[in-house]
């Protein structure tokens, strides 16, 4: 038996061998034990993260809340966020991982960041189920050979980087640009096109025009933030929606060219009425600021850092609307 047992142990070793390589290089830091994963794997990391029943104060919503630092956030706002918003997240896969997060963390305090792009009720992607299922099963996790892949990709790249750091060389090669890093500092294109606009960022606004070709300003999104901040109000929870502007020319080349403007202003009427918000959505002087966009939406990192004091620790700013719903409301009576 004992001999049964030893040819047994040797028969696993591989096993136990590839599994261990497996945890210490798959880029989802899926059981917890580096804590920080790679950028683009944050929305299977947020679902493992939610289940440890730890996070009372979390940030939701798509790249313009995920390039904000976690760190940084923690230290203007003197509280424990966990910013679990990743890349690519469309409404319904944040409304769904809010419910997550009530069903699994007893919450004090939610910030979730929107700007009319994601409050198109035609964008969607019902990934939310899939993302669940692979981060409440590891045999899901383990068993999928893409996982597996990535995490080769993962140790060949650190083994590369190591060795250029042996030899006194830059990086050979490096993951997906993590733009929520406080080290990475990138500057701008600031070439023009014949019109004398950011080139970069009208090709953008093009992009922009032609993904919302099929907008649907139905209102179906509202109605799940709403049904949102009513759970909040009745649970004593401190929710802020967090409306984020857009480069002027995604104002002129997309917004008004689709008529979303009247739709914005009956989103921003209605989460006001219902919830703390901070809106810098308008068409303004900070919009026609070329030094602060890296392109349409998003920002370089001194305006980043700008903002995250604004939002998470209440520093005054001219080019931000912030209310109450009692402050809102006050402000509807006194206009009549």
């Amino acid at each position: 038996m004992n001999r049964f047992f030893r040819k047994f142990a040797v028969f696993c070793v591989p096993f136990v061998l590839a599994l261990a390589f497996f945890v210490a290089f798959e880029p989802y830091d899926y059981w917890l034990l580096r804590g920080e994963c790679l950028y683009m794997s944050r929305a299977l990391n947020s679902v493992r993260r939610l289940r440890t029943g730890k996070c009372e104060n979390i940030v939701l919503g798509n790249s313009l809340m995920a390039n904000l630092n976690e760190g940084y956030i923690d230290e203007v706002s003197g509280i424990d966020y966990d910013n679990l918003a990743y890349g690519g997240a469309t409404m319904d896969e944040v409304v769904d991982q809010f419910w997550y997060a009530a069903q699994h963390n007893k919450l004090q305090r939610v910030v979730i960041g929107l700007n009319f792009y994601i409050m198109n009720s035609n964008y969607r992607s019902g990934r939310w189920a899939g993302i669940q299922q692979d981060g409440e099963h590891v045999f899901d996790f383990i068993g999928d050979f893409g996982y597996w892949t990535e995490a080769a990709d993962n140790a060949r790249t650190q083994a590369q980087n190591l060795a250029a750091g042996l030899l006194d060389r830059p990086d050979l090669s490096v993951h997906v640009d993590d733009p929520s890093s406080l080290l990475q500092d990138t500057r701008p294109d600031m070439t023009r096109n014949e019109a004398g606009d950011r080139a970069n960022i009208a090709e953008y606004a093009a992009l922009i025009y032609n993904q919302t070709e099929d907008y649907d300003a139905g209102g179906r999104y509202v109605d799940d933030l709403v049904e949102i901040a009513r759970y909040c109000s009745e649970n004593g929870i401190e929710l802020t929606f967090v409306m984020m502007n857009c480069h002027a020319l995604i104002w002129k080349n997309v917004v008004y060219p689709r008529q979303l403007e009247g739709y914005i202003d009956y989103y921003k009427r209605t989460l006001k009425a219902c919830a703390n918000v901070i809106d810098f959505e308008f068409d303004n002087d900070y919009s026609r600021n070329d030094d602060i966009f890296l392109d349409g939406f998003h920002m370089v990192l001194s305006e980043k850092k700008r903002l995250m004091g604004v939002i998470f620790a209440g520093a005054p700013d001219e080019y931000a609307v912030v209310t109450t719903p009692e402050s809102y409301a006050a402000g509807l009576a006194d206009a009549s």
